[in-house]
């Protein structure tokens, strides 16, 4: 079942963010998307503690009731939604600017140099999360933590991925900038992993574990934002598609840390090597420009001697990079 919700979890996200421009000035964009990471990682945390309480309780045989409840409760919802529910407001005044879908989208995002950028931030990190996440029982138990503890680190994990998909979205649109946090969260994460690999009581395993939930999951909702302003006019969908694709993609770091352990069964080898990758995607993400930014210069190259711009309107007047007062 938890592989089950994750493979669901994988398909949520890149629809949300093609809809929050429709539906959100600027400034709260990065705010709606994080409730929806919010709901993910509580959707998660649900499925990984309810089973295991559920078959204690009453033995296996709920699992089969329990997924077909589940799975009823999908279909209603999955039918319902599209009925109940609109891509756009009506007579609302937000950004509704409307763009063809580009036959050349894709490539026009990755031809975009922050955009790549962030792809690369993205694959580390979450390869980072989904190594420590898969492997945590045996990444602890040589330094003698129980089962018990395993499951109380990941609960700390995904504690601060809440907490931290609130809060620095929140500040993110505040502020209206991008960048500084995504590199902030790198940045902590590589201490956070060190603290994973080499803690040796509970509290700063735990604590360890928290800041690198913290630091990660926020990557996905202010990053999501970020790729979608920055590769503008390609679709928001195209463009966190491509962000989705890289994230699962990351999962060939679950097998690169368990390919690295030590002689004795520790992953601590892996782990280092995961806290100087994320530094040094830290400071490779620190030179780069916030959206608006970007299409600022992308602008000024592209101006003609008259002053005007042979491509059309601005994207930092027309697009997500807009920035709208609510």
């Amino acid at each position: 079942m938890p592989c089950a919700s994750g493979g669901l979890a994988a398909q949520l996200p890149a629809g949300h963010v093609s809809v929050a421009p429709r539906w959100f000035p600027r400034r709260e964009r990065a705010t709606a998307i994080r409730l929806v990471t919010l709901a993910n990682l509580v959707g998660t945390a649900i499925g990984m503690v309810l089973p295991t309480a559920l078959v204690d309780a009453h033995g296996p045989g709920v699992i089969g009731p329990l997924q077909l409840g589940i799975g009823m409760a999908a279909l209603v919802a999955g039918i319902a939604y599209p009925l109940l529910v609109t891509d756009r407001p009506a007579g609302v005044p937000v950004d509704l600017t409307e763009r063809e879908l580009e036959t050349h989208g894709m490539r026009h995002a990755l031809s975009v140099g922050p955009f790549r950028r962030y792809l690369l931030a993205i694959f580390i990190g979450m390869g980072v999360f989904k190594g420590i996440t898969q492997w945590v029982a045996d990444i602890v138990a040589p330094r003698g933590f129980s089962a018990t503890d395993a499951g109380n680190v990941g609960a700390a994990m995904l504690l601060g991925g809440v907490i931290g998909s609130v809060s620095l979205s929140a500040w993110s649109d505040r502020l209206d900038r991008r960048v500084p946090f995504l590199v902030a969260g790198l940045a902590l994460a590589a201490p956070a992993v060190v603290g994973v690999a080499l803690a040796s009581s509970l509290a700063g395993l735990l604590g360890a574990a928290f800041l690198l939930g913290f630091c990660l999951v926020s990557l996905m909702p202010i990053g999501m934002q970020y790729a979608a302003e920055v590769t503008w006019p390609t679709p928001e969908g195209t463009s966190n598609g491509l962000v989705q694709l890289c994230g699962q993609a990351a999962v060939v770091y679950v097998a690169l840390l368990y390919a690295l352990r030590a002689p004795d069964g520790s992953y601590w080898p892996g782990l280092v090597l995961s806290a100087v990758l994320l530094l040094g995607g830290a400071l490779r993400f620190a030179r780069t420009p916030e959206s608006h930014e970007h299409h600022a210069r992308a602008t000024t190259s592209s101006m003609s001697p008259s002053g005007t711009s042979p491509s059309g309107p601005s994207p930092s007047s027309t697009g997500p990079g807009a920035s709208l007062q609510g």
